[in-house]
């Protein structure tokens, strides 16, 4: 008779005893491959960036195949119509890239303008928090830099799953459902293009989206140019201005995605990456630059001594993330101070190993999500990618 030992999820899947023979803290199975990958939150977006790398494009290629396709199949999450970050390592030059395609609000916008509509902070919703949409420049400058194929041909698995139809997942058709139900497609064309019969796409359902394909097929004809300068940009800049924004054609045709140098922290071996401000990525470093400082190989892994210091770790790094992180032209504490090995042991120091604090809240933000896409080829080179609206159905 064999008896079955309970394995609980928060241990290694396969715990090995036996020197040289590791142990597994999943419990699903690694991907492994020869000449690439892709790997999305969404298997569509993850078949269509694998046809790229099959065809001859490279690790850039497939991220922005996948991150269209995403835009298509996960609509609440991501598209064309919001910012795009993205971290690429070059095996040609053996140098690791970063690119900031976060778009900016409108030149015309002002906290005085906020305040003149009774505004005393930033809404969740509306058109006062929609920004100038990044991802597409964004797109276009790393086809330009590091791209084998044409912006048509990785918008073509897109506009072809837009205008003859997929099947929804369960996860998706969850999660839009949750979406529409909280009511946050807040106007008529929102709501007769994502749940045209008042919900959301049941299960199974085939959902087709021939207004998405048309404007993906003029981007794939016309480029940068059709979106910031050309029919698209104008119809939507004359929409935001019709609900009441600031938003200009000279915004939209000033957009351009920044190269920035990456920022990174050396944490037990690893040296570990981040794109700069204005993005969130530096209170990851701050918080591993905080751990550095403690002895976590005598805490169990998922263990609650473990636990609690990850915790009281991050708390002091998004309430850093929420004091100084912003505009990186605006920001008075720059990265490096944040990252100064004085001011981490300092924070470090403060850190009770057997009470959490309560003085460390850091502010509470509005329930927001996204996805992640990551792309390797057979020359090295890795892509590591956010395409993001923010909130669902962005704005």
């Amino acid at each position: 008779m064999r008896e079955r030992i309970p394995i609980p999820m928060e241990v290694p899947f396969f715990q090995s005893s036996r020197p040289g023979v590791p142990s597994v803290a999943s419990a699903r199975s690694m991907v492994l491959a020869r000449r690439g990958v892709v790997c999305t939150s969404q298997p569509l977006a993850s078949q269509a960036g694998l046809a790229m790398l099959r065809s001859g494009g490279n690790a850039v290629d497939a991220a922005i195949t996948a991150a269209a396709v995403q835009g298509v199949v996960e609509p609440y999450n991501t598209g064309i119509g919001g910012d795009c970050f993205a971290l690429v390592w070059s095996a040609r030059e053996q140098r690791l890239f970063a690119l900031n395609g976060s778009g900016r609000a409108p030149a015309a916008a002002s906290a005085a303008r906020l305040r003149d509509r009774g505004l005393s902070e930033m809404p969740a919703q509306g058109v006062e928090t929609v920004t100038v949409p990044g991802a597409v420049d964004a797109w276009c400058a790393l086809l330009d830099r590091f791209g084998s194929v044409t912006l048509a041909q990785t918008l073509a698995p897109a506009i072809e799953l837009a205008r003859e139809g997929f099947a929804v997942s369960e996860i998706v058709a969850h999660e839009w459902g949750l979406v529409v139900a909280f009511e946050f497609l807040r106007n008529q064309p929102a709501r007769r293009c994502f749940a045209p019969s008042g919900v959301a796409p049941r299960l199974g359902e085939i959902v087709r989206f021939p207004d998405l394909a048309d404007s993906l097929e003029r981007l794939a004809a016309g480029g940068r140019a059709a979106f910031y300068e050309g029919d698209l940009g104008e119809r939507i800049c004359r929409a935001l201005v019709a609900a009441g924004g600031e938003h200009t054609a000279s915004d939209f045709a000033s957009t351009r995605a920044d190269w920035v140098e990456p920022v990174s922290i050396d944490y037990r071996g690893f040296r570990v990456c981040e794109v700069p401000p204005n993005t969130q990525g530096v209170a990851a470093l701050v918080a591993l630059g905080i751990l550095r400082h403690f002895d976590l190989s005598a805490h169990p892994a998922g263990s609650a001594d473990a636990h609690h210091l990850a915790i009281e770790a991050v708390k002091r790094a998004l309430a850093d993330r929420d004091a100084h992180v912003a505009d990186p032209a605006r920001m008075a504490t720059t990265v490096d101070e944040l990252l100064d090995a004085d001011s981490l042991r300092r924070l470090a120091q403060q850190i009770d190993p057997t009470r959490a604090a309560r003085g460390v809240r850091p502010r509470a933000l509005p329930g927001s999500d996204t996805v992640y896409l990551v792309a390797a080829d057979s020359e090295g080179n890795v892509v590591s990618f956010i395409n993001s609206l923010y909130g669902p159905f962005g704005s």
